[in-house]
């Protein structure tokens, strides 16, 4: 309890320190005073906490709500900007490393061809007198691209409807062109044509006894194709129609004893030699 007389000092607005010190009176003013100055200093303390920076784990916290709220788009915009610097790095890569790319060397084709046929002549006019038979030939060539200037030489056996193995034989040559289909198989189709000078001479096995050689001239006209096997070699098949021309009138005749016309085929297979 207060005694009477702090009593009557409180009431009075007076207060006594107690203590050793000598007394001292505070007014009501500077109470007032202490208590504005506590208010400032109390609202200096709170404007200072709120205007501090944010500590690492504010800064964390804040980083960590705005990129849970942005997350989508940031992500979208950083992986493209990945894929670009990847993309980037890529070509630099093979820029740096690149080979240059050569294509491989086609074989350049060999311009000069020989080759050796065999074949079965047989005749479509005259057919009851004149019999199939054989025949070789030989070939040369110079390769100009898809022309083929060529010669020949050959030689062939018929058969005729006569006593014995009496036979026709005849010994030819032919300069002519050829023109070939060049294509990216090994598979070359061509067709020929070609002057043909021949000699013919009728022979009998009988009397061992020949005709002198006669000659009548021809012309040829030629199908065919070369299966070309490798740079140096292919099989050839073809087919060649001859038409043999009356200008000396003693060979072929007609049953007046003019001359006539004589058409053979000539179906061959052979070998082509390239060099």
């Amino acid at each position: 309890m207060l005694s009477a007389g702090a009593e009557n000092l409180l009431s009075s607005g007076r207060v006594v320190r107690a203590g050793p010190y000598p007394s001292h009176a505070v007014s009501a003013a500077e109470v007032s005073f202490m208590r504005l100055s506590i208010v400032l200093f109390a609202s200096f303390v709170s404007a200072t906490a709120f205007a501090a920076p944010p500590t690492p784990s504010d800064a964390a916290s804040t980083a960590s709500a705005n990129t849970a709220t942005n997350a989508p788009d940031e992500a979208a915009d950083d992986l493209a900007a990945e894929l670009a610097a990847s993309e980037s790095v890529a070509q630099v890569y093979v820029q740096a490393n690149a080979q240059p790319v050569t294509q491989p060397a086609q074989p350049q084709r060999l311009v000069r061809q020989a080759s050796v046929y065999a074949g079965v002549p047989f005749f479509l006019t005259d057919r009851e007198t004149l019999r199939p038979g054989i025949g070789f030939h030989v070939r040369g060539g110079w390769e100009l691209g898809w022309i083929v200037p060529e010669i020949a030489l050959g030689w062939q056996l018929n058969l005729l409807d006569a006593p014995g193995n009496t036979n026709l034989q005849s010994v030819w040559f032919s300069v002519g062109v050829r023109i070939q289909f060049l294509n990216y198989s090994n598979v070359v189709p061509f067709v020929s044509a070609a002057f043909r000078p021949s000699w013919f001479s009728i022979y009998d096995p009988t009397i061992d006894a020949s005709t002198d050689l006669t000659f009548e001239p021809a012309v040829t006209a030629g199908i065919g194709a070369t299966i070309e096997l490798t740079q140096n070699f292919g099989l050839e098949v073809g087919l060649q129609a001859t038409t043999i021309i009356p200008v000396v009138n003693e060979v072929f005749v007609d049953s007046r004893g003019n001359g006539a016309t004589q058409i053979f085929l000539y179906p061959h297979f052979g070998a082509t030699y390239f060099y």
